[in-house]
C-alpha cells in the first residue's frame, strides 16, 4: 500500500532568494556580454566621420615696373584632392586693382613672375569656394585577450591610398 506524502514545503524567502539570485544572473549579463563584444569585437571595424574641406593653391607674384617693385599673393581655392592650376595660368589673376598694383601682372613691359603653386587642405564652411565634405574612415583593429601590441591601435586614412597614424 502507497502511503501519502505531503508536497514538499518551500519557505518564501527560499524562493526569493532563488528570484534575486536569477535576476543577479540576467543583469549580469546584459551588462557582460556587450562589454566583452565591444571589446574583443568584430575584426577591423571602420568609423567614418564627415569634415568641411578645401584645397588652397597659394601663389605670389613679383612684379618691377618703372623701377619699382611689387609683391602680391592669391588664395585660389577648390575641391580637395585635384591638381592646381599652374603659375603661368593664374597671371591675369594678379591685377592691378587686386594687388593695389599701377599696372596689372599680364600687362605688357613688366616684369611679374608668379611662383606657386603651394598646396594645403584647410578646413571651411558650407558655402565658401571648394567647400565639400570629405569622409574620414577610422580602421579600428580587434583587440586579443590578452592584449597583442601587434594589432591593436587605429589609422586613419586622409586621402586613399596614404595612411596616417
Amino acid at each position: 500500500m502507497r502511503t501519502f506524502r505531503p508536497p514538499t514545503y518551500t519557505p518564501p524567502h527560499k524562493i526569493a532568494g532563488f528570484a534575486f539570485l536569477g535576476l543577479a544572473i540576467a543583469i549580469s549579463l546584459l551588462v557582460a556580454v556587450p562589454v566583452v563584444a565591444d571589446y574583443i569585437g568584430p575584426l577591423n571595424r571602420t568609423t567614418t566621420t564627415y569634415s568641411l574641406q578645401r584645397q588652397n593653391c597659394f601663389y605670389t607674384a613679383n612684379g618691377t615696373y618703372g623701377g619699382s617693385s611689387w609683391g602680391c599673393h592669391l588664395n585660389y581655392y577648390m575641391a580637395p584632392g585635384g591638381s592646381c592650376p599652374s603659375a603661368a595660368s593664374r597671371k591675369g589673376y594678379f591685377s592691378a586693382s587686386q594687388c593695389e598694383w599701377p599696372v596689372s601682372c599680364s600687362t605688357m613691359g613688366i616684369n611679374c613672375t608668379v611662383s606657386g603653386p603651394s598646396i594645403s587642405q584647410e578646413g571651411c564652411s558650407s558655402g565658401q569656394t571648394g567647400c565639400t565634405s570629405v569622409a574620414n574612415p577610422t580602421f579600428a583593429f580587434r583587440r586579443t585577450i590578452p592584449r597583442n601590441p601587434h594589432l591593436e591601435g587605429s589609422f586613419q586614412v586622409r586621402k586613399a591610398g596614404v595612411l596616417h597614424e
